[in-house]
């Protein structure tokens, strides 16, 4: 009976990580384009954002991305800090909440890099970011 629970439980967890394989898809490119090089001008980072999101938070990420980019040097054993997302959930089925990090890999001596939050709404048929929490204190989203 245990084991049963215990298989009962994984595929439950199994099916709820798979309840949104297109919406994750579409956060994860988000990720990829801010991860581009050229770093994005303010302009492009500001149209990823919502119409009444917080400026102050577009400032915080367009600062981010030009340190990232001032960051890489050629032939260093640490890459440039990459921001990827980690867990994202959706506690509605218009808004979705990403635990992320931006840090370097590939370094011999471990480094946990910085951890942020974004909350994301879906806007017509995309995502964009609602609000960008790079100190990690809970805020509302707008």
């Amino acid at each position: 009976m245990q084991r049963f629970l215990g298989s009962l439980f994984v595929m439950a967890m199994y099916c709820s990580a798979a309840e949104h394989p297109t919406e994750e898809l579409q956060i994860r490119q988000i990720f990829g384009l801010l991860n581009s090089e050229p770093v994005l001008p303010k302009e492009a980072v500001s149209a990823l954002f919502t119409a009444n999101a917080d400026r102050a938070d577009v400032l915080n990420l367009v600062t981010v991305l030009q340190q990232i980019s001032a960051s890489r040097r050629p032939w260093q054993e640490l890459s440039s800090p990459h921001l990827s997302a980690g867990q994202i959930d959706f506690p509605t089925p218009v808004t979705a909440t990403v635990q992320a990090s931006f840090s370097p890999y590939g370094a011999a001596i471990p480094f946990s890099g910085t951890h942020f939050v974004m909350t994301l709404k879906k806007v017509g048929p995309g995502w964009k970011i609602a609000l960008f929490n790079l100190d990690g204190a809970p805020r509302p989203a707008r």
